[in-house]
């Protein structure tokens, strides 16, 4: 899952979580989804790729793979992924040490079973 950041934020955090819904509708591919009061604009791929792959997508789409840091975000990729999704998480710098493409920090200890064990 493929992410557009909001255009005119300052901060890391905020971009990830508010969509600007007309810049979303008017991108190729991307749509809006919402829980609670958490909205993403997020472009879903029907095509079959690998965790790299995926990940040179959203780059050339000007976005990021997903990061799922509240619930809500965590919400939205259940009500509508497919069985196996990519989401901007990985643990390549360092096993074990899951860290979000985004803002390179690591998961929090909360999330973790939610995300390994739903």
């Amino acid at each position: 899952y493929c992410i557009i950041p909001w255009p005119n934020s300052t901060s890391p955090t905020v971009q990830l979580y508010q969509v600007e819904q007309t810049k979303c509708e008017s991108t190729a591919g991307f749509q809006v989804y919402t829980s609670g009061n958490i909205s993403a604009c997020l472009f879903m791929s029907q095509d079959w790729m690998n965790f790299t792959d995926s990940a040179t997508q959203c780059e050339a789409l000007n976005s990021t793979l997903m990061s799922l840091k509240f619930v809500e975000k965590l919400e939205i990729l259940k009500k509508n992924a497919a069985e196996v999704s990519y989401i901007g998480l990985d643990d390549m710098k360092t096993e074990g040490a899951f860290t979000w493409h985004d803002d390179h920090t690591v998961i929090q200890s909360e999330l973790k079973p939610k995300l390994f064990n739903p």
